[in-house]
């Protein structure tokens, strides 16, 4: 620019001296005035285009500029699935079993004490969920996040995918702490741990050691089977035959456990104690034979 102004400066002294009271010359100051205002207003515009190109370029033109063009990481959106894991709020099947079974319409005997017949059932409970996966051994990731520990008991169930690149990644967060891990379409560990902003999975360019390197999950059945503690209903024992009257002991846990006895003649055929029905063989002191009716 200093060079311009020079070389206008010169021609100005050379008309000057030539023809200072000519026509060409009143002219040509003219013609040079108005250059000398556009090379001005040319400089002016080229600062302000400076200005704005340095200003575009740090602009925040979309939501993960930031993320995506000033540090060092990529985001990708996230299909989220829907899903709470081991808290069963899927499809649940319950059933109640019985401890002990016993056969209808079969003489049998028990002793003095023994029970007879009960009642203690325990319920079991199936779960259908989404499909789990349980790593092949114990896996180590160690990265700027610090470390993170997987044993082979560990079920990880995915919160969501991501697509890059044409290639579809499942997401786990094993500790519940943000820390995202991700397997490829075979089941191999990648060796990153990412992060979730909003909505969208933000994957560090940081490298994270895994050990084993070939680390692979293995998917497992979603369906989860629980058993709850046995629950004890009734029992009902043989107390003996005296003076001609056989004797009996209920138990049930409806009163608290307290026993109630309960006599019938020697010769009495049947029966029934609480919708138990009981055929009776032959009674002895120390023994029963009898039949458990429907």
């Amino acid at each position: 620019m200093n060079k311009i102004f020079i070389s206008v400066l010169s021609l100005i002294l050379v008309c000057l001296a030539n023809e200072s009271r000519s026509d060409w010359g009143e002219e040509a100051r003219v013609q040079i005035n108005e250059f000398s205002e556009n090379v001005k207003d040319g400089a002016v515009n080229l600062k302000n285009n400076v200005s704005n190109t340095l200003h575009s370029l740090v602009e925040r033109d979309h939501k993960n500029y930031w993320l995506n063009n000033v540090r060092t990481y990529k985001s990708y959106p996230i299909n989220f699935y829907n899903g709470n894991g081991w808290r069963y709020d899927g499809q649940k099947e319950r059933e109640e079993v019985a401890t002990r079974e016993y056969k209808h319409n079969v003489v049998v005997s028990a002793n003095l004490g023994q029970r007879m017949i009960d009642s203690e059932t325990f319920t079991i409970t199936v779960h259908h969920n989404s499909p789990r996966y349980v790593p092949e051994q114990k896996t180590t990731f160690y990265g700027v996040s610090g470390e993170m520990i997987l044993t082979d008991n560990d079920e990880l169930e995915p919160i969501g995918e991501v697509k890059i690149e044409g290639i579809y990644y499942l997401l786990f967060d094993p500790r519940q702490d943000g820390r995202i891990l991700m397997i490829d379409e075979t089941g191999r560990f990648l060796h990153m741990v990412c992060r979730i902003y909003q909505d969208e999975l933000v994957i560090s360019k940081e490298t994270t050691i895994v050990t084993p390197k070939n680390a692979r999950v293995n998917k497992v059945s979603g369906v989860k089977q629980t058993t709850e503690a046995p629950k004890f209903n009734f029992e009902l024992k043989y107390d003996g035959l005296h003076d001609k009257q056989m004797a009996f002991i209920y138990v049930t846990s409806e009163n608290g456990g307290q026993a109630q006895r309960f006599t019938y003649p020697e010769n009495q055929k049947v029966i029934n104690i609480y919708g138990n029905k009981i055929q009776i063989i032959r009674a002895y002191p120390d023994k029963i034979e009898y039949m458990i009716l429907d």
